[in-house]
């Protein structure tokens, strides 16, 4: 008899801004959500990006048990973004030390992990993390944003003065 999964879930963290083609810290929670110790193992975290057929991979190496409600947290890894727009993290591996069935879920509690079948030789696959990646041109765009109107509010708050200063001195 098969014994029931293990349940753990992945939450990722990065920068709120990544720019493309530079390095960005990632994190990786992991945390038992199920109810019996999980014996240690390892999962395998796939990061791609939309328009490319490119993919890095990441193990993450659980060496010691994790009761139930204990979490791991790993903070090592780096990784840059190969082009602007979303860079995804999905699951494609978990394994228990022992060779049990092991389920990943996200943040929001969705299952990641082993992806969800919809039909015969068709799986869902559900993303962990998404993060967005900037060009430098577009960060640079938005700064350039800001000033003009930081500036354009500059030069409206020295109109309006102008039009106060000249109904009070026509009024005196």
């Amino acid at each position: 008899m098969q014994s029931p999964p293990y349940q753990l879930s992945l939450t990722v963290t990065t920068p709120k801004v990544v720019i493309e083609g530079v390095n960005f810290k990632i994190g990786y929670k992991v945390k038992n959500i199920g109810t019996t110790v999980f014996p240690g193992g390892h999962l395998t975290v796939e990061i791609s990006w939309a328009s490319l057929d490119q993919r890095v991979y990441q193990s993450i190496v659980i060496n010691n048990p994790l009761s139930p409600d204990s979490e791991i947290e790993e903070n090592n890894y780096s990784q840059a973004p190969l082009m602007a727009g979303y860079t995804w993290f999905n699951v494609i591996e978990a394994a228990a030390s022992n060779g049990n069935t092991v389920e990943v879920y996200n943040a929001g509690r969705a299952r990641v992990w082993p992806y969800r079948q919809i039909g015969p030789g068709t799986f869902i696959k559900q993303p962990v993390f998404a993060v967005r990646a900037r060009t430098k041109e577009e960060i640079y765009s938005q700064w350039a944003l800001w000033v003009a109107a930081g500036s354009l509010a500059v030069v409206a708050a020295f109109q309006i003065a102008d039009w106060i200063l000249k109904y009070y001195l026509k009024m005196g």
